[in-house]
């Protein structure tokens, strides 16, 4: 609202990636008052390699970062390491980690999968977080969707234990997701069912 712009990605440090976010003045002058001279760089868990996929802000200023982490030291976006884990984090205007949010500013997590990476997050507007990707279940991949309290913690009034997975087709994924003005969620993605292959996938969940 302020013309304020925020960048999210990754930053190599070292012989690893760290999960870096940027902001920008109107101008695209980095913005001296955010992080050290304008960015801020979180190395989250001991994995080698944590990106960040999506950045959310909410009304209060404070930031909300969906990504992944995994032992591969890659910085392509599409590249799941076989232990990855989904990211969400939540930083203050200032830069800094919220710690009211999670486990210190950051919830980490396999989803009880194999692995898992995390391609999209949303706010909603009573607080609560919509936050969709792929795991892995040893076998095959599959779209999930989460919805997180605002505190971090998992919503269990949704899915099974504040998790939906897909099990409807024999791959999927989730990419983007949008929220609808009568709440309900579109999370946009793929499917492969045999014989057509990979296809778009669109799914709609009550709110």
């Amino acid at each position: 609202p302020d013309g304020k712009i925020l960048a999210a990605g990754s930053s190599k440090v070292a012989d690893h990636f760290d999960l870096t976010l940027t902001r920008f003045d109107a101008t695209g002058v980095l913005d001296g008052t955010f992080g050290s001279g304008g960015v801020t760089t979180t190395d989250a868990t001991a994995l080698v390699a944590e990106h960040a996929r999506a950045v959310e802000l909410q009304p209060d200023g404070k930031i909300l970062v969906a990504g992944s982490a995994g032992s591969t030291p890659t910085i392509s976006p599409d590249v799941r390491s076989a232990d990855a884990q989904a990211l969400v984090l939540r930083y203050n205007a200032d830069g800094s980690l919220d710690t009211t949010f999670a486990a210190s500013g950051k919830l980490v997590t396999k989803l009880g999968a194999v692995s898992a990476t995390a391609f999209t997050i949303k706010r909603r507007i009573d607080g609560r977080i919509w936050v969709g990707g792929i795991l892995h279940d040893g076998k095959r991949e599959h779209a999930w969707l989460a919805r997180l309290n605002a505190n971090g913690s998992f919503d269990t009034t949704f899915g099974s234990g504040g998790v939906y997975v897909d099990a409807a087709t024999t791959e999927s994924s989730v990419r983007a997701i949008a929220i609808q003005s009568d709440g309900k969620l579109l999370a946009g993605g793929r499917a492969f069912r045999s014989p057509t292959g990979n296809d778009f996938a669109l799914f709609r969940l009550e709110p």
